[in-house]
């Protein structure tokens, strides 16, 4: 009984099974996908965390 959800379990989730599109952004003459804005977001939390460092004594 716990043999079969442990074979679904651990079958891998594929991007094209979810039905996301790659873009997360499109302006017309400008596209936005979505591993930019995880880049964008780390460097903007990396900042934060360095000017954090920096202000402490």
């Amino acid at each position: 009984m716990l043999l079969p959800v442990l074979a679904t379990a651990a079958q891998a989730i594929h991007f094209n099974d979810l039905h996301l599109d790659p873009i997360a952004l499109d302006l017309g003459f400008l596209q936005i996908h979505w591993y930019s804005l995880a880049y964008i977001a780390g460097i903007l939390l990396g900042w934060y965390y360095l000017t954090k460092l920096i202000a402490q004594p």
